[in-house]
């Protein structure tokens, strides 16, 4: 078993970019206050920097009002500006503007019951990280890592994530054209917004594995697993494969009271940037003790990496397939002066080990395009992640660290 499974993804807040968002966020009151010159006079050499860095980007700014090719309007090239800063930071976070925020809020209430795809804006790129099984989403086909490059016939580069989000959570009935990009090759989909019931975690047996799709972390999971368990087919073997796999979003605290099933002990914490605030412990006795192995991909992101890192390093289990997403936030709003709402990451979950999870978990067993042998061509990526994941399952403990 591999001992640091968090991977660093590039970061999202460096050199300029993070500059941007410290610039797009307090530029006005500088500028209306007559400020910024003084500011530089007086700054510090550590303040100096940023204050010099910010004299030239308002000296840009200027210049492009008056020399760009097209006539600008401010308001738009502050508009730009905060969603940019909204990108810098994190793929949840979002600037709304004032007559916008209650349509955002109305749309956050559905979730993702209108389509079953949690999206996000990641480096610029909107993009599918979850498809819930049953949805209208899954019905046209849409997978875990198509990019969005059109919705309803508009380009989403510019697009920002709330509005975006509000299209795909509109009125039940409404048609919402989707284009994406999977693979380099565009396909297009046609959605009916349409409500949906979440499919209840279910059971198969292969070779004498139970497998089991989690299905979402929702009201009723933990309840459902623990009937499941406690089956005899299933507990009579002791081996088991969990598949979380393109499951976004959802509840830490049921990931939690799930995870509750599986472990003993400290299951981790709630940090903000420079104190806990909250810490997690195991309720309740274990009811599971023998095998686990978890499959995991891009798309298993929150809820779904808080649940699989406690059970990796409290149970021991092997997790097989593709790295996760690699954010497990907690998501905050602010009302800006303007009436204008700010939705970001206030507090990231930290694993039993300290680890913050902002970052990829990897596979201790990977398997991707290239895992293909001989034979395989013809074989799909999802029958090679199952295959692979019975393996594990039927090695004999020794063997199975190792291999991992």
């Amino acid at each position: 078993m591999s001992d640091s499974p968090l991977t660093n993804r590039p970061s999202r807040f460096t050199g300029s970019r993070a500059l941007f968002v410290l610039i797009s966020v307090l530029l006005l009151a500088p500028i209306a206050t007559g400020s910024l010159t003084r500011a530089i006079a007086s700054s510090d050499d550590k303040k100096d920097s940023f204050y010099r860095e910010f004299a030239v980007f308002t000296e840009v700014l200027e210049h492009i009002r008056k020399r760009y090719v097209e006539e600008t309007v401010l308001d738009e090239l502050f508009a730009g500006a905060f969603d940019g800063a909204a990108d810098a930071l994190d793929p949840m976070a979002t600037y709304v503007p004032a007559d916008s925020v209650a349509r955002y809020r109305e749309a956050l209430g559905h979730g993702i019951q209108r389509t079953g795809l949690q999206l996000v804006r990641d480096r610029g790129f909107l993009f599918v990280v979850g498809v819930a099984p049953g949805s209208s989403g899954d019905d046209v086909g849409l997978k875990s890592g198509d990019i969005v490059s059109k919705l309803n016939g508009r380009s989403t580069r510019l697009l920002p994530l709330w509005e975006a989000r509000v299209m795909l959570g509109g009125e039940v009935g409404t048609k919402v054209a989707i284009e994406v990009l999977r693979q380099g090759q565009t396909k297009d989909f046609e959605l009916t917004l349409r409500e949906f019931e979440t499919e209840e975690p279910n059971v198969e047996m292969r070779e004498g594995v139970a497998i089991v799709q989690i299905g979402q972390f929702e009201p009723g999971l933990v309840e459902r697993l623990e009937e499941l368990l406690s089956t005899p087919e299933v507990a009579k073997n002791g081996r088991l494969i969990l598949d979380l796999r393109s499951i976004a979003g959802g509840s830490v605290d049921i990931a939690l009271a799930a995870a509750d099933l599986f472990v003993d002990g400290a299951l981790g914490e709630l940090r903000e940037r420079t104190e806990v605030v909250e810490t997690f412990t195991s309720s309740r006795e274990r009811i599971w003790n023998g095998r686990l192995v978890l499959l995991t991909n891009r798309g298993s992101q929150g809820a779904s990496e808080v649940f699989a890192v406690v059970l990796r390093q409290l149970a021991e289990a092997v997790t097989v397939g593709g790295g996760t997403f690699g954010h497990a936030g907690r998501s905050a709003s602010r009302t800006l002066s303007g009436g204008g709402e700010f939705f970001y990451t206030d507090a990231f979950y930290v694993t039993p080990d300290g680890t913050m999870l902002n970052q990829t978990l990897a596979p201790d067993s990977a398997v991707t395009g290239s895992s293909r042998r001989l034979g395989d061509v013809d074989r799909s990526l999802d029958e090679l992640i199952i295959e692979r994941a019975i393996e594990v399952a039927l090695e004999p403990e020794a063997a199975q660290k190792k291999a991992a």
